[in-house]
């Protein structure tokens, strides 16, 4: 309630604070004094919520102790009122004498926090956390791979979110959850319903499948994979081709997905022909499928290329020919004639892009980062986005492009005239943080007008983002 109907906080956090005064329920009591660390310090009057807290401290069991020190805490962490700060220092000195070890080293905890503003920032202040499902994935990619342990984890490379994606993440059902709800629940006469897969298990399916691939295992882990497919033809073609791009430190392999929906019909050592228009990669080799026919179903190609520099980022397009030796099948036998002929097929052009090739998005809180690279390397350009008839649809494109994620709600603008999106990501490779400020204008007659300020750790990236729009 307090979340959707705002001027209901103040009433609702009084009617909790009454409620824990007499609630014989451990669990309950400690998420209430969780909600009224978070919203207590940004309400009008925060001091009113701290004689009900340090209540729990003084009456309850352990466990609400603890959670009150730590509610508690929040509010000379978070408070901007400096008399506020020294009577929560005063009262967690107090908590210094609890009989229960737990009580009394969250408040030694929280008094060294509220002294040093880096510990703040990073333990109460910070908003958010690691993907867990992602984190995952890239440890048991690192555990897998021999070669990648010569040197130690980077996490660095786990892009975050927020804590309420954090949540919604936490609340989607596993595959064997999926699996083991329809079982229970389902008649057997109906298929049970099946979970898309979620981004990470999307991931550590392509990484799966591309290690059982002989050619490719010095390549070592895969820096980043496209989110979804590309389609290259259209759905309803004789021949259909998606295509999955996968960055390695050294290496891009395109995937290839093709089917052949031509009954009768079989093809044989099928490939695609990739011409670059730019410099920076060099082809390594092309490992076609050999037979495809109505019957097979998907069936992956993949054409690998070598990064000239691992350090530069590659753009650019692809021109992409689809070859192979097309064979008629004797409809009443099921067998292919003896010789075929050797045909191809146009696809559309591949890209290599900045935003979903090299930048995935993570959430962070964008002031203080943005602080923390002021020296780093920086970026500014102005561009003219005429063929934009609004400024909700410039930020929808600007994440699309840039594959980041929107920050304090700036992907929602409030004004049609003037807008100012914000936008955080992380360089697949050890590029590290890059953050984007972009300012909006919009007038009937000429469309959006964006003046972007880019920080980054590396230069290069900072580059790369520019380029990326322009």
């Amino acid at each position: 309630m307090i979340r959707f109907i705002k001027e209901s906080k103040e009433a609702a956090l009084a009617h909790l604070c009454e409620f824990i005064e007499d609630c014989e329920f451990t669990k309950l009591s400690v998420r209430v004094l969780h909600l009224l660390g978070i919203e207590g310090p940004k309400a009008p009057n925060p001091t009113k919520y701290i004689r009900y807290i340090y209540n729990r401290v003084v009456l309850e069991n352990a466990i609400v102790r603890a959670a009150a020190v730590t509610s508690l805490a929040k509010f000379g962490v978070c408070g901007v009122d400096p008399t506020i700060k020294r009577s929560v220092t005063v009262l967690l000195n107090r908590c210094l004498d609890d009989v229960d070890d737990e009580v009394r080293d969250r408040a030694a905890l929280y008094l060294r926090i509220m002294k040093e503003e880096e510990l703040a920032e990073s333990f109460v202040k910070e908003d958010s956390v690691y993907s867990l499902a992602t984190l995952e994935s890239k440890l048991v990619a690192y555990v897998n791979d021999p070669a990648a342990q010569e040197v130690d984890f980077d996490a660095s490379s786990v892009p975050k979110i927020s804590r309420a994606q954090a949540q919604q993440e936490s609340a989607r059902p596993t595959t064997l959850e999926s699996i083991t709800a329809s079982v229970v629940s389902q008649p057997k006469a109906s298929a049970p319903a099946k979970a898309a897969p979620s981004a990470q298990e999307t991931q550590s399916a392509y990484a799966s499948q591309l290690a059982a691939v002989p050619e490719m295992e010095t390549f070592g882990t895969i820096l980043n994979s496209s989110s979804k497919p590309i389609p290259l033809t259209e759905s309803d073609t004789e021949y259909v081709v998606t295509c999955v791009k996968h960055i390695f430190k050294e290496h891009v392999v395109f995937q290839f997905n093709v089917s052949n929906t031509v009954p009768d019909s079989l093809l044989e050592n099928v490939s695609v022909v990739m011409q670059p228009n730019g410099e920076g990669l060099t082809e390594d080799f092309i490992l076609p499928a050999e037979k495809l026919d109505l019957s097979t179903g998907p069936q992956p190609v993949y054409v690998s290329f070598t990064r000239e520099n691992p350090e530069e980022y590659t753009l650019g397009g692809f021109a992409c020919t689809l070859r192979f030796v097309s064979k008629e099948v004797d409809p009443s036998s099921g067998l292919p004639e003896d010789t075929g002929y050797d045909d191809e097929y146009q696809l559309e052009e591949v890209e290599l892009s900045a935003g979903g090739d090299y930048i995935v998005p993570t959430y962070c809180s964008f002031e203080s980062e943005w602080e923390k690279l002021d020296g780093a390397a920086n970026a500014e350009e102005e561009f003219s986005l005429s063929s934009m008839a609004s400024i909700k649809a410039a930020c929808e494109s600007l994440i699309e492009v840039l594959n980041m994620e929107a920050l304090a709600g700036s992907d929602n603008p409030t004004s049609t005239a003037v807008h100012t999106l914000l936008l955080s990501g992380l360089v697949a490779g050890g590029g590290g943080k890059v953050l984007a400020r972009c300012q909006m204008a919009f007038t009937a007659s000429s469309g959006v007008s964006l003046r972007m300020s880019v920080r980054a750790e590396k230069e290069e990236v900072s580059q790369l983002l520019i380029s990326a729009i322009g």
